[in-house]
């Protein structure tokens, strides 16, 4: 067998162009990256640091059921377990790769969805894992990640939700823009794969990621650790909960700036939905708990 790939790689010049034409624009988009989003560079990295803190902290706030209720446990999961989705997801979008950055991102989106589901429906928490008829088979609630905000907190997210999967399935969207491009207009250049920097994507992925990182850290201050004392979280930490505090304000105020050029991607609005179901959440919990 060997001598069949011997054969196909003598007809190849190592190493390849193509392979180093694309780590080099890596490198040059994410230098650029980097300089043109400066502020987002070093909010998004606090943030990430903070998380992993949180999780740290966790392991010793008290577990008693008043604090710590059953379902609390498989949040903390997942929080615990998208924190490398975030970075890759930065990671992707700084270096040009946006829609593997989306499809990450949309990834994320889905987790908040499930987190807000734990807390609605604790006795069906293990209906996030599967799409089995979860109601069918116990009687228990069954999530549907597309219509599950409009149908308990009346905000409609679909929209955002399909923006979403369009560009996580299979590359739709970009494939739909050149199957347009191709029946609409002369095409006058070759068609080739290409790599080029993108302020539009970019805006609209960095604030995808400042939305969901702000939910996470709202939904660890008002879910996650209420009735948890701040003098025990800053005594396994000291200002560790100032920092929450701080770092949340932060990202509500960022999520308000108009740092976006693309006005039907600003999240002022997402925010305040998020804000209002949260609330929600807290008084569901609040009966649950009775």
């Amino acid at each position: 067998m060997q001598k069949y790939f011997d054969k196909m790689l003598s007809n190849y010049e190592k190493p390849s162009k193509v392979a180093l034409w694309i780590l080099n624009f890596e490198d040059e988009h994410k230098l650029k990256f980097v300089k043109t989003y400066t502020w987002f560079v070093e909010n998004f990295e606090h943030a990430i640091e903070l998380l992993c803190n949180t999780m740290f902290i966790m392991n010793y706030i008290s577990k008693s059921k008043e604090v710590f209720p059953e379902h609390r446990l498989l949040q903390w999961i997942i929080i615990k377990n998208n924190i490398a989705s975030f970075y890759s997801a930065y990671d992707r979008l700084s270096s040009w790769f946006y829609t593997d950055s989306m499809s990450l991102i949309r990834w994320l989106y889905e987790s908040v969805i499930r987190m807000y589901f734990i807390s609605y429906n604790p006795d069906s928490k293990e209906a996030i894992f599967w799409n089995t008829p979860w109601e069918v088979i116990k009687g228990r609630i069954k999530l549907n990640i597309t219509s599950f905000v409009k149908e308990n907190f009346s905000e409609d997210w679909q929209g955002d939700y399909f923006f979403l999967s369009t560009f996580a399935h299979s590359n739709n969207f970009g494939s739909v823009q050149d199957y347009i491009k191709f029946n609409t207009e002369e095409q006058n250049e070759p068609y080739l794969f290409w790599l080029e920097w993108n302020d539009k994507l970019n805006e609209i992925w960095i604030n995808y990621i400042c939305f969901i990182l702000w939910n996470y850290i709202y939904f660890i201050k008002e879910i996650i650790l209420q009735g948890t004392h701040i003098e025990e979280l800053n005594k396994i930490q000291p200002n560790f909960y100032e920092n929450l505090c701080d770092t949340e304000k932060a990202f509500s105020i960022l999520l308000s700036l108009d740092n976006n050029s693309n006005p039907e991607f600003k999240f002022e609005w997402l925010y305040n939905e998020s804000l209002a179901i949260i609330e929600k959440i807290k008084i569901k919990e609040k009966l649950n708990n009775k």
